[in-house]
Formats: structure tokens, sequence, C-alpha cells
């Protein structure tokens, strides 16, 4: 990140489209004057609620009876899913389709009176897997 500079620090909730245009509208006043934005693109690394609130904007920009103020420029920001996501989302997927294995697996190490939940958090699902795997591996 050579040559970056950060140009501006503000809190804000993200609970809402509105939030959501009211932050990326801030970028935007910045990119009046830099022009980086013009006849390009910026990815927008959001987990899945955050890139709805985006895409609902960019869906709202195009409707012709949209009850929203939308700035023609959202269109500059593509949302995708970062990485860090993709792996969380894909191991938890593993743990849901394999369900059955996993909660034997659970009472096996931890007990019977132990109780896996129907969508474990993200510590307990790698420690499962880490598990299975190191298992496969003896």
């Amino acid at each position: 990140m050579k040559k970056v500079r950060l140009i501006g620090l503000q809190e804000k909730n993200l609970h809402s489209m509105n939030n959501y245009i009211m932050a990326l509208q801030m970028i935007l006043d910045i990119d009046k004057d830099t022009g980086h934005l013009c006849n390009r693109i910026a990815p927008l690394v959001a987990d899945w609620p955050r890139q709805l609130f985006i895409r609902k904007a960019i869906t709202n920009l195009h409707k012709t009876n949209s009850q929203y103020i939308i700035p023609d420029k959202i269109n500059s920001f593509i949302p995708i899913l970062g990485p860090l996501h993709v792996s969380l989302n894909s191991r938890e997927h593993v743990i849901l389709i394999y369900y059955s294995f996993f909660e034997k697996l659970f009472h096996f190490v931890f007990g019977k009176r132990k109780v896996l939940a129907k969508k474990p958090k993200p510590w307990r699902i790698n420690l499962l897997l880490d598990l299975a795997y190191n298992g496969w591996l003896e």
C-alpha cells in the first residue's frame, strides 16, 4: 500500500441502505476533487449483510420509480466477498452438510452430555475441522 494516505476518519453506523449511501457519498465527495473513479470501478469488500445494502442501492438507482435519492456514481462501487468471509462461509457449510459426522466426533471428544449447536461458533468449527483433519492423517 505504497503512496496511500489516510485523508479522513469518520465513525458511522452502517445498519441500513441509507447509512451506506451516506458513507459512500463521503468517498464520492472526495472523488470530485481527485477524479479517481472516473470510468473506473472500486471493489468494496464486505460480508453478506453489508453487500445486500450496497446491492439494494445500486438496484434502486436503476429503478424508474425509486423512492430513494441515490448518486449516479454509486455504480462505481462493486461489492465483493473477501477471502476471509469465503473461508469462514465454506467452513461453516462443511459442518452443516456433514453435521451428523461432526456431532459424533464432538460427542466422542467432549462426551455425550455436551450439545453441539446446529450452527456452531467459528472457533468450534475450526476445532472440529482440525480434529477431523488430524485424525484423518493418523
